[in-house]
């Protein structure tokens, strides 16, 4: 991979699903340090285009790019170590504690038959205090409410540490406080110098926490630009069939439909 390149770039990106286009020659770049929401209604292909750019799922046409290389030319464990994917949902057929399930996030970085070192296990402790969970670590995932399994899913994306992180609806289940805070210490990952991309419904969360915005249209058409060009009321009045409004206040920009 060239250590130079953008983390991730698109070139003539065409998705579709079924008989539906999601998006038309994509062109996007993402680079170390920014946050991008991806928004649009319901159905208009939001997650298929996530699990596309994270390879689990062939384009119909274009490439893409993962830090120069094409994604389609790396292996699965290469993808791993540089870019990590958080699910709409979790499901956990089988039983596990909390502490083993975080421990899944390093295993892209293990080789075959390696066991954790104290490092990984350190890790995955961090990142279990980070989402409030440090004193469940021996509880079994299927006692877990909705709310506290969403949070394990995070720092089971956190333990494996990637540069570029994609997250489906990364406040689904989550209370007010905890989509506050796991919002936050994304935001604390791109000063650091990841990236994150994550779908979004939530338009304040948006505004707030992205620095970029990408808008699918549901008719394959998109739009891309900063959070203040993006997120301005007569498109995103367009974008939902709805009229939605601004408010300014002393705290930043607030969206609120009419």
């Amino acid at each position: 991979m060239n250590q130079t390149a953008p983390l991730l770039s698109t070139q003539a990106l065409t998705v579709d699903i079924a008989d539906k286009t999601i998006c038309q020659h994509l062109e996007l770049t993402i680079q170390p340090g920014e946050s991008w929401g991806i928004l649009g209604l319901n159905g208009a292909g939001k997650t298929t285009l996530l699990h596309t750019l994270a390879g689990l799922r062939a384009a119909k046409d274009g490439e893409i790019l993962l830090k120069g290389s094409k994604l389609s030319q790396l292996s699965r464990q290469n993808i791993a170590q540089t870019m990590g994917l958080l699910l709409q949902d979790s499901y956990d057929p089988f039983p596990a504690t909390v502490l083993e399930t975080a421990l899944i996030g390093r295993h892209p970085h293990l080789g075959a038959w390696q066991m954790e070192s104290t490092e990984d296990v350190s890790l995955a402790k961090q990142a279990l205090a980070l989402m409030e969970l440090d004193d469940m670590e021996q509880r079994d995932v299927t006692t877990l409410s909705g709310g506290e399994r969403r949070r394990l899913a995070i720092a089971t994306l956190l333990t494996q540490a990637p540069e570029l992180l994609l997250l489906d609806e990364p406040g689904n289940h989550l209370d007010l406080r905890h989509q506050i805070s796991v919002h936050e210490h994304l935001q604390k990952l791109t000063a650091q110098g990841k990236a994150v991309i994550m779908v979004q419904h939530d338009l304040n969360l948006t505004a707030r926490y992205c620095d970029h915005v990408l808008l699918l249209s549901g008719d394959g058409k998109w739009s891309s630009g900063s959070v203040k060009e993006m997120l301005e009321p007569e498109r995103l009045s367009h974008l939902y069939g709805y009229e939605v409004i601004m408010l300014e206040g002393a705290n930043g920009t607030a969206f609120l439909p009419a």
